[in-house]
């Protein structure tokens, strides 16, 4: 006697689907956090005056 599949093959290419449409969700939301995070560093950064005699020590 032959066990039955736990999933059929749709359930399975649906199941497949949704994972796959949730990493890419994730995906983007990480970029755009990425995104939002860098603009805001980056303004912050632009806004900061550096005087000329400041040099890095090495």
């Amino acid at each position: 006697m032959k066990p039955e599949p736990l999933t059929t093959k749709e359930e399975l290419s649906q199941n497949l689907s949704q994972i796959l449409s949730e990493q890419e969700k994730a995906e983007l939301d990480f970029e755009f956090y990425l995104n939002e995070l860098e603009e805001f560093f980056m303004n912050d950064f632009k806004e900061t005056e550096i005087p000329e005699d400041d040099h890095p020590i090495y």
